[in-house]
């Protein structure tokens, strides 16, 4: 169960988000959670935690901000979730909808040839976070945040 509920007050947000009522329907049915694992020279080291209210199913990804981001404090945490989402949905928006799960034609569009290497590990990270978020999301929610989230 997650500690901080209702941590997202779509009100607060709404410079985030376009859509506000399409977009806070959407988040409704999800507490989000972030919490700091490690902070090293190369930045911090989060977890971003969703959880299904309806079904109690509950989801973690890992997540990364470089260190000449602000440290994660309770002020800032429901800017920081948003953030992470997005960065989420960009990922899968970027595997799923883009390359149409395609390893070359995403390793040409994000990576190049000379990153070939890099581009098959970011693949591979993308497919298995696209099918944590397909268990909770559908594809239409998915393209409504990604259409509705703005950083």
């Amino acid at each position: 169960m997650i500690i901080s509920k209702r941590i997202l007050d779509t009100n607060r947000l709404k410079e985030y988000l376009k859509n506000n009522e399409e977009t806070a329907k959407i988040l409704s049915d999800f507490d989000f959670d972030l919490i700091l694992l490690k902070e090293n020279a190369e930045g911090f080291y989060y977890s971003f935690i969703i959880e299904n209210i309806k079904t109690k199913e509950i989801l973690t990804f890992d997540y990364k901000e470089g260190k000449a981001r602000e440290r994660l404090t309770i002020y800032n945490k429901p800017t920081k979730i948003i953030e992470c989402l997005h960065c989420i949905i960009l990922d899968f928006y970027c595997f799923y909808i883009e390359s149409e799960k395609d390893l070359t034609y995403f390793i040409d569009s994000f990576y190049g040839s000379e990153f070939y290497k890099e581009g098959i590990k970011a693949f591979e990270q993308c497919k298995i976070l696209s099918e944590k978020l397909l268990r909770i999301l559908s594809i239409s929610d998915i393209e409504k945040l990604y259409k509705n989230i703005e950083l």
